[in-house]
């Protein structure tokens, strides 16, 4: 997989800068779900666990993160140490990572539900349920 030299914050990237080299983090559902198997705790959990400053819960999160543009350089937990350890440990580079989050969150198109889109969602009638349009999609 070729990885982008930016962060695309609409597809929930984010890139942060080690040792002068940008890597490029994103969740991906495959990662989060290893994790998951493996600490038996959700990613919700796992994020809340690395807000409380849990190091083992950021040196997982970080993993997620790495595995859809650098997976085949962070393949074990240990792999993301050298991360960690060139911000200066866990603590400053979760802050780091959460102020980019927050800046990249801030400047990347909210997630409207259709609102304003050329297709909005509409509610189907009896079913509760948001479909687009089906002569928008065949557009």
């Amino acid at each position: 997989m070729n990885v982008p030299t930016e962060a695309n914050p609409a597809r929930g990237e984010i890139a942060i800068e080690v040792d002068g080299e940008t890597l490029i983090l994103k969740l991906t559902m495959d990662a989060a779900i290893k994790a998951q198997l493996r600490t038996k705790m959700t990613v919700g959990e796992l994020y809340q666990a690395a807000g409380r400053t849990d190091i083992a819960a950021m040196r997982e999160m970080l993993w997620i993160y790495l595995q859809e543009y650098h997976g085949d350089r962070f393949k074990t937990l240990k792999d993301v140490h050298p991360v960690f350890d060139w911000y200066g440990g866990p603590k400053p580079f979760w802050d780091y990572v959460n102020g980019i989050t927050a800046y990249e969150e801030s400047v990347a198109k909210p997630n409207t539900h259709g609102v304003g889109d050329e297709n909005p969602l509409q509610a189907q009638a009896g079913t509760g349920t948001a479909t687009r349009s089906s002569q928008a999609s065949a557009a």
